[in-house]
């Protein structure tokens, strides 16, 4: 992803571009008669352009995404909108959103839906060294509510610890997990000088069947910034 300010001081707003890619290894083809035959490619591709702008303690953003994805010699495409609003007060975030919110995408003879979510979340920032989270989230095509809390520690002044933890239940109350520790996530986060550059790891459970997902980023900013002038740890309101 690519994101950059429209004027000096993003007081036009901020632009960004992304683009996210899912593929795997080729699978193996069977006939009617579930003989092998041959091997076919799966994948799906996001692209995305969103904006974004900050006024006084409020900030808002929308994002469009062109969705595409194939099995074998069949696709399916679409389009979905992603709108939220962040509103800062003192030391608390509170924020909402709506995502993947888009007309059926028809794939053969079956049309689906975008997985729409509705979600909400509150940040309370102790100190510039110790913050906490709590979401929550609801798929309604899925029938399925998640509700989260997590904690971000400075332990020195360029290193991050975090740890989330998150619980599933279906439409009728029910929870999809039994096993406490399959919901417990872990993270680091290391800032360079400045803050010029960051990289971080979470290692998370997920909520699908592809099992413990090891996640590395990297984030590089340019241009002058008051806040890249401060020392200390990472306000995460500011």
């Amino acid at each position: 992803g690519f994101a950059m300010p429209l004027a000096k001081n993003g007081r036009f707003g901020v632009i960004g571009f992304n683009f996210t890619a899912l593929t795997q290894a080729p699978l193996e083809a069977r006939d009617a008669d579930d003989n092998p035959a041959g091997e076919f490619n799966a994948w799906s591709g996001i692209l995305g352009l969103t904006y974004a702008k900050k006024l006084d303690s409020l900030r808002a953003g929308v994002g469009l995404k062109y969705v595409r994805q194939a099995i074998a010699d069949q696709t399916a495409s679409g389009v979905a909108v992603d709108l939220g609003v962040q509103k800062k007060m003192s030391s608390m975030l509170l924020g909402v959103s709506m995502q993947n919110l888009g007309p059926a995408m028809m794939f053969v003879s079956e049309s689906f839906y975008p997985p729409l979510s509705l979600n909400a979340g509150v940040g309370y920032s102790l100190n510039r060294s110790m913050q906490f989270l709590l979401t929550g989230q609801h798929r309604p095509y899925a029938n399925k509510t998640i509700f989260g809390a997590g904690i971000q520690v400075n332990l020195v002044q360029a290193l991050f610890v975090r740890s989330g933890y998150f619980g599933q239940f279906s439409s009728d109350n029910q929870a999809l997990k039994t096993n406490p520790l399959a919901n417990l996530g872990l993270g680091l986060g290391w800032r360079l000088p400045k803050r010029r550059l960051s990289f971080d790891y979470a290692l998370s459970p997920g909520d699908n069947n592809l099992g413990i997902a090891h996640r590395v980023s990297m984030q590089a900013r340019w241009g002058r910034s008051n806040a890249a002038q401060t020392e200390g740890p990472e306000d995460p309101y500011r």
